[in-house]
């Protein structure tokens, strides 16, 4: 399905791709048949207007990229007939007044069935062979799987048997929409965490050091920065493109600024345009140096 606007291209991913674990309790989009097909005519339509798209997502400011997330998929649900927002960030109150916590969404869908949704995006290296998820970490090493799962399981998910959600809704399902990708080592046995989704693609990361090894993969590179993490990146812009000793070039001066990894998209020219075709987190040598277990 081909869509020039990047928001729309975006929102088709958060749709479509496959969660990184199977859970139980994951919240699937599509839920019956011919669904699929009617978001896809709603998106070519509004691709036809990007102008009113773009005005949107502009007006809403800057916001972190869980955040934008978070809108995207509110966009689209408010044009989908399938589905009728009933709370969206509904702020979770105790008796004493005291804040709780925040219930993504709940859904009503048009089988008259009603469910709370929690949303997350999230991007974890794995650090040891393990299936453990604490051995899934972060790009910024301040988060890590466990961590992430402990707190929706614990905290976030039980907000839809809050007293104020069970006096609106009554008893109703928590599900967990989430989305994002695992990166392993490139050169190591792959070894999966606990409950992994099979039809997850897979994602590879390899230290600075190692980069030569991608010279010849590909003749375009571009380093992707927030918001371009979500989705495949594609352009039309040649300008943006980078060679290999050019893109060598500025992950050193960004390695030599900011201990962090990066993420680099490989692409190829197709149709008019630069589509990616692979993307490698690239780290700083030794990363992560520092524990948070």
């Amino acid at each position: 399905m081909k869509l020039t606007n990047v928001h729309l291209r975006r929102m088709l991913w958060a749709l479509e791709s496959p969660s990184f674990l199977a859970l139980d309790h994951t919240a699937n989009y599509f839920y019956k048949a011919g669904h699929r097909e009617v978001i896809h005519d709603i998106l070519l339509e509004l691709d036809e207007k990007p102008e009113a798209v773009n005005h949107f997502f502009e007006g809403l400011g800057y916001m972190p990229l869980g955040r934008y997330f978070e809108q995207l998929l509110f966009y689209i649900m408010a044009r989908d007939p399938y589905y009728k927002v009933r709370w969206q960030n509904q702020q979770i109150i105790n008796d004493e007044g005291i804040t709780e916590g925040e219930i993504d969404l709940i859904v009503e869908k048009d089988t008259g069935e009603i469910e709370h949704w929690e949303i997350a995006l999230k991007y974890y290296l794995q650090v040891k062979p393990s299936t453990d998820h604490q051995y899934y970490l972060g790009p910024s090493r301040r988060d890590f799987l466990a961590k992430k799962m402990e707190k929706l399981n614990r905290h976030q998910l039980k907000l839809g048997a809050h007293p104020q959600t069970l006096a609106e809704f009554g008893e109703i399902p928590s599900k967990l929409f989430l989305k994002g990708e695992l990166y392993f080592p490139r050169e190591r046995d792959l070894v999966f965490p606990e409950a992994h989704q099979a039809k997850a693609p897979l994602y590879y990361y390899l230290p600075f050091s190692q980069l030569d090894s991608l010279a010849e993969e590909s003749p375009h590179f571009k380093i992707l920065f927030k918001p371009d993490w979500l989705s495949p990146f594609e352009s039309s812009g040649p300008s943006l493109m980078r060679s290999f000793h050019q893109v060598k070039m500025e992950l050193g001066e960004q390695f030599s600024n900011l201990y962090r990894p990066q993420l680099l998209a490989l692409l190829d020219f197709h149709e008019g345009s630069f589509v990616e075709r692979q993307r490698f987190f690239i780290l700083p040598d030794n990363w992560p140096q520092e524990s948070i277990y």
